[in-house]
């Protein structure tokens, strides 16, 4: 990646630029804000679960305030136009103070234009986030998860709605614990892909990306059918259909092919897709109806990848120019499949259900207000996965 970065830095210094001078479309901002988190169930245990033995506490809630600051720049250079976002943010738990941790995210990217036909985008990202105790399960042990990629492609503009895009990118996972289900990696790929746009706001694509990724921190190892390396191929078909002024139809279909070199068991091939109708009945109300299939790797005992099938229901009302309310409501069968080192007499089903209300305000300009209420619950066949969360928060931020 570093070679990328010099890459670009060399190919940026080469481009005819006008004298630059700090305009409107300059876009400099600081922002502080803060968040207050109740979680019921922190750590989603079962409801028959003694939280004093899993936890050395008698309570399973906690409440966590999160501090952030952070900076936004835009700033447009003839047909270039740069984007910088840092944003550091601080995680306090009343009750569970090992969990605290600082965390950093930036988003930064080159919009780059040599023509108007020709254009792209160099970027980098990172993210940090506690791993959720949904699926992570040693309670003991903060595993802050750090998520980063890194992206330089390109889109041509031959003629007409006709677009041809190609692109390289790296994506890495670093995690503070060992999670063996979900490990560490570091994917490199390339991607290919030929799109139409309709004159009408339609839009048709087929992309192709393919590419290799090294497991971190894991040795080849026949005993648990771990792996140090692997192969993805993913093809996807993808379109958008302007039913009328206020509808829109989007789905996407394809399929992940993924292999080891050491562990062919560990393999597998499938198909994936969703498909969401946009509605605005009114121009302060959106309806989205959707549903759709994700696989994903999941390397446990005695599986290999888990399939979710879901369907959703979300509402937006902008009911003034400074408010809005949002609800959300998704339910989904999650299932694992494939083959590990064991041989489970039972292969794990989950069903999920998930309620969320939000409300967003701006008083003023520089003051976002936030409020919302979600709740979880999921059923398993396996003793102990079940749980109920309710998890409610209070935000601030300010822009300056």
């Amino acid at each position: 990646m570093v070679g990328w970065v010099a890459w670009c830095c060399g190919v940026f210094a080469t481009l005819p630029f006008p004298e630059a001078h700090a305009g409107q479309e300059d876009v400099l901002h600081f922002i502080v804000g803060h968040t207050i988190q109740n979680e019921s169930n922190l750590f989603r245990l079962s409801s028959s679960a003694d939280p004093t033995r899993f936890l050395g506490k008698p309570n399973r809630d906690d409440t966590i305030n999160i501090s952030m600051m952070g900076i936004r720049f835009e700033k447009p250079i003839g047909l270039q136009r740069f984007e910088f976002n840092l944003n550091l943010q601080a995680y306090r738990y009343d009750s569970f103070r090992f969990l605290n941790f600082d965390g950093r995210n930036h988003d930064m990217a080159w919009r780059w234009r040599l023509t108007p036909d020709l254009s792209g985008t160099v970027s980098t990202s990172r993210k940090q986030a506690s791993a959720n105790f949904a699926d992570y399960r040693n309670f003991g042990a903060r595993n802050v998860r750090t998520t980063e990629s890194d992206l330089m492609n390109g889109d041509w503009n031959p003629f007409g709605g006709w677009h041809i895009v190609a692109g390289l990118r790296e994506d890495r996972q670093i995690q503070g614990q060992i999670f063996n289900e979900e490990p560490d990696y570091r994917y490199r790929s390339a991607n290919a892909e030929i799109r139409y746009l309709f004159s009408s706001g339609s839009e048709l694509a087929v992309a192709q990306r393919s590419g290799q990724g090294d497991y971190l921190k894991r040795a080849v190892s026949m005993a648990n059918l771990f792996d140090n390396h692997f192969d993805q191929d993913e093809t996807e078909f993808r379109g958008s259909w302007k039913l009328t002024g206020k509808s829109t139809l989007q789905g996407r279909i394809g399929s992940t092919i993924r292999t080891h070199p050491h562990t062919p068991q560990r393999d597998f091939r499938r198909a994936s897709g969703r498909l969401d109708w946009i509605w605005f009945p009114t121009g302060k109300l959106q309806l989205t109806v959707g549903g759709g299939r994700v696989v994903a790797p999941w390397q446990g005992p005695s599986e290999s990848f888990s399939i979710k099938d879901g369907v959703s229901v979300n509402a937006v009302w902008r009911w003034a120019a400074k408010s809005s309310a949002r609800l959300n409501a998704e339910r989904s069968h999650l299932s694992l499949h494939g083959e590990g080192p064991a041989v489970a007499a039972v292969r794990r089903a989950d069903d999920i259900t998930s309620l969320q209300a939000s409300l967003d305000w701006n008083p003023w300009q520089a003051v976002t207000l936030t409020a919302s209420l979600r709740h979880d619950r999921r059923t398993s066949n396996i003793r102990g996965l079940d749980y109920n969360s309710i998890t409610g928060t209070l935000g601030a931020q300010f822009v300056f």
